[in-house]
């Protein structure tokens, strides 16, 4: 329901129980004063004032019961524009994503992760107009954080830095890391990520990339190298950009009604299994933005 929506069903019921409510408080002053009359035993008057003192109540509760319904009457306004405009946002999601390529590598239906939830999730965060002006590489890197971050929230992964991941107490080779190069590799190894090889996955999963990263300065050299679009300015911030800050890589997709920025990260064990994204503003007390990547010959008309 949107607040203009709401401003005029506020309005309409100001106009209709307005005067009703100035009757109330008129009809409440006349109970008063025939309550405070002392009414002598012998007044043979006497039952024309108590009657009176029972109309005034009788009628104090019919503007009530008057004013209940008009707030139900209201009331069912509100939840009959509410079905409706439902009824026209999913016509409006069903003509917008009728087309749409999940690409999804690593989808399984024994996941049991439903894809058009995944959908779903991604048009909530960015906005049902934002999504329909996004390219179809952005578009493929959000649908791809969504999908493999609720496996991972399913699966117990557990963050792993590059450097506490080296060495015998994984028995391991140094430079295998206890973390998997693919996504689907991980179902069946090590379920340990860190933010540098949750966004290689991800970028995998869209074709936007090959092999896999494990340290954050490493990923974004790498993009760097390959073409990516530098983006320095926060102001130019598109959803499925690839935000970079120091030792630390996450995903950007838009901002909240109250401009904070939405992210897609693996930035500690406590995101991966409760969080999908968040909306804070500093990581490790550095600025809010340092710098962002986007996909190669990415823009809003790059659609297949």
């Amino acid at each position: 329901m949107s607040s203009s929506t709401i401003d005029i069903h506020t309005s309409l019921k100001g106009v209709v129980t307005s005067p009703l409510i100035d009757a109330k408080e008129q009809l409440r002053s006349a109970e008063s004063k025939l309550s405070s009359i002392t009414i002598p035993m012998d007044f043979s008057g006497a039952n024309c004032i108590l009657n009176a003192q029972n109309g005034a109540r009788n009628a104090i509760n019919l503007v009530d019961e008057a004013i209940s319904q008009i707030d139900s009457s209201i009331n069912a306004m509100e939840q009959a524009e509410q079905a409706a405009l439902y009824q026209v946002y999913k016509q409006s999601v069903m003509l917008t994503t009728k087309d749409v390529s999940f690409d999804i590598k690593g989808y399984d239906k024994k996941d049991e992760i439903d894809q058009h939830d995944v959908l779903m999730e991604v048009i909530g965060i960015v906005g049902l107009s934002t999504w329909r002006t996004m390219s179809e590489k952005a578009r493929k890197i959000l649908l791809n954080a969504e999908y493999i971050h609720r496996y991972m929230e399913k699966g117990n992964y557990q963050y792993c830095v590059l450097e506490n991941a080296r060495g015998d107490e994984y028995g391991l080779e140094s430079h295998k890391h206890g973390l998997n190069v693919t996504f689907e590799e991980s179902k069946a190894g090590y379920h340990n990520v860190c933010c540098a090889t949750y966004v290689s996955w991800v970028l995998q999963g869209a074709g936007l990339f090959n092999g896999c990263e494990h340290g954050a300065e490493d990923l974004k050299a790498k993009l760097k190298g390959e073409g990516w679009q530098v983006i320095e300015n926060p102001d130019d911030l598109k959803p499925g950009d690839i935000l970079g800050y120091k030792n630390h890589i996450e995903i950007y997709a838009g901002q909240d009604k109250d401009d904070n920025r939405m992210l897609y990260n693996a930035g500690s064990g406590e995101w991966i299994r409760e969080r999908r994204h968040d909306t804070r503003e500093n990581h490790g007390g550095e600025k809010s933005f340092v710098i962002a990547y986007r996909a190669p010959n990415d823009s809003d008309d790059d659609k297949k």
